[in-house]
């Protein structure tokens, strides 16, 4: 019925920036110009971590920045096409992949 894929996630902050542009916005460019279609970024309700203390549901309020999720259905080889092409890049930039099946269901599937 589905597809076997990557979903690859990667974690940033909604204001970090890298090439003139937010780092999320750059991972989606980066990901179009391989001719991957299908990312999202969002941003989360609160994160853990390094700086969990100022990443809560407040954040946004009291003028921290908010932690961004962008995601990623893709296949193998671009999986690493496009984790190969950030690796090249001077950044430090959290991700996590996992084996997924993606599909559509319903009658216009």
């Amino acid at each position: 019925m589905g597809h076997q894929a990557i979903n690859l996630r990667f974690y940033t902050y909604e204001f970090e920036e890298y090439h003139t542009l937010f780092l999320y916005e750059w991972l989606l460019v980066l990901a179009n110009r391989l001719g991957i279609r299908t990312g999202t970024a969002v941003r989360t309700m609160a994160s853990s971590g390094r700086f969990a203390e100022s990443h809560g549901p407040l954040a946004h309020e009291l003028g921290v920045d908010p932690p961004i999720l962008v995601e990623f259905i893709v296949s193998e080889e671009e999986a690493e096409k496009l984790l190969g092409m950030i690796a090249a890049e001077d950044l430090q930039l959290s991700y996590t992949r996992h084996a997924v099946e993606h599909g559509r269901i319903g009658a216009r599937a």
